[in-house]
């Protein structure tokens, strides 16, 4: 069977510095972390608070909360860097990249998967987990996917600057990855392993690279897709073996 994607949300994102605006205080009475601003000595425990009010969220509406992936983690703090280092704010970067692609190594071998993404950057108060968390339950596709009772694992990438040029401390970019998963083969579960053992960027570089070949070839998109999945497996192994 071929693979099939089952919904991907409509873009989800948000500026909370550049909307001007205070985001509402978001359930966060028991996360500790929540009004921290993030930096190199905070960010694990930022993280750890921005999942927490996340699932505070859900938990407050009867939805299961959600938890880390590794995979999900690593392509979303890969994107909040490449979208400070490259200066755009957007689902798809400036390549041409999608959210399929960069979580290839996350979908490849499942029969069915839902994805999404929300994006978000603020400076000082409003680059809190709190204050992010708020702003994204103030917007419906941020809200509905943060709410979306078919996620199940999520990752969240969390780092100094903002995609307008700013680098200091002041700022952050926040990604979060949403995912489920079902039918997951053993070949999924290795390539998973594999892409923890090359660097961010091999795995941006041959995600991109099997994107283009999968798109020569004419076929149905799930074809593609699963072409492109076959590709990205093979060459995270062969890019793991060698770091080994």
């Amino acid at each position: 069977m071929c693979p099939r994607r089952r919904w991907l949300p409509p873009p989800a994102i948000a500026i909370v510095v550049a909307l001007g605006i205070a985001a509402p205080a978001a359930q966060a009475a028991n996360c500790p972390g929540a009004d921290l601003l993030p930096s190199v000595v905070t960010v694990t425990t930022v993280k750890a608070a921005t999942l927490c009010v996340l699932n505070d969220e859900r938990a407050g509406r009867g939805i299961a909360p959600l938890g880390s992936d590794a995979v999900l983690e690593r392509a979303a703090k890969a994107y909040s860097a490449t979208m400070i280092r490259q200066g755009f704010f957007a689902h798809v970067s400036p390549a041409g990249q999608q959210l399929e692609q960069r979580l290839a190594p996350y979908v490849s071998g499942a029969q069915t998967w839902d994805i999404g993404e929300n994006l978000a950057w603020g400076e000082e108060s409003l680059a809190t987990p709190r204050a992010i968390v708020g702003g994204w339950m103030r917007s419906a596709t941020h809200r509905a996917n943060i709410l979306n009772a078919s996620f199940s694992e999520i990752g969240i990438g969390i780092v100094n600057g903002s995609p307008a040029g700013s680098d200091n401390l002041r700022y952050a970019t926040y990604t979060t990855e949403f995912g489920t998963r079902t039918g997951a083969t053993a070949a999924s579960s290795a390539q998973s392993g594999a892409a923890r053992h090359v660097s961010a960027a091999v795995v941006r570089r041959i995600t991109s690279q099997c994107a283009r070949i999968a798109r020569r070839t004419r076929s149905s998109p799930a074809a593609r897709r699963a072409r492109a999945a076959r590709c990205v497996s093979k060459r995270l192994r062969v890019a793991a073996g060698r770091r080994r």
